[in-house]
């Protein structure tokens, strides 16, 4: 049959049934879009790409806030924000993979570094499984 067929030629209930097989195959493949708290954590880890960046001084992404609380007068913004991170070798993606966390003490006249530890190593399944929107 040419490239060039036409609705009447191939049938409408094939083209039915190829236009939705066409959207399952495009939407298996889409992205979710992100909701308000995906958009406020990545908001909330720009802000600390730098801090991040300086203290580790090597390749590292897939960032999570673990855990954040309000330090003190609950009047004045001030937080303790608790981030994992996943450390790279050489290069971005690449091995030995390490969850690292960060305890960052946030308030508006200042961002510091309160803690640092080494969590563990990765395997390359955790690494696939925490890191999925990266790996291919």
């Amino acid at each position: 049959m040419p490239l060039h067929t036409t609705a009447a030629a191939f049938g409408q209930e094939q083209l039915q049934a190829a236009a939705a097989a066409s959207e399952k195959v495009r939407l298996s493949f889409a992205s979710p879009a992100p909701g308000r708290e995906q958009l406020l954590e990545g908001a909330l880890l720009n802000r600390y790409l730098e801090l991040i960046g300086s203290t580790l001084q090597r390749p590292f992404g897939c960032g999570k806030i673990a855990g954040i609380k309000r330090l003190g007068d609950p009047r004045l913004p001030a937080f303790e924000v608790v981030i994992e991170v996943v450390t790279f070798g050489e290069a971005f993606g690449q091995p030995p993979y390490g969850l690292v966390s960060l305890t960052v003490r946030d308030r508006p006249d200042l961002v510091s570094l309160t803690g640092i530890e080494k969590q563990r190593n990765l395997s390359e399944d955790e690494y696939k499984n925490r890191c999925r929107w990266f790996v291919q």
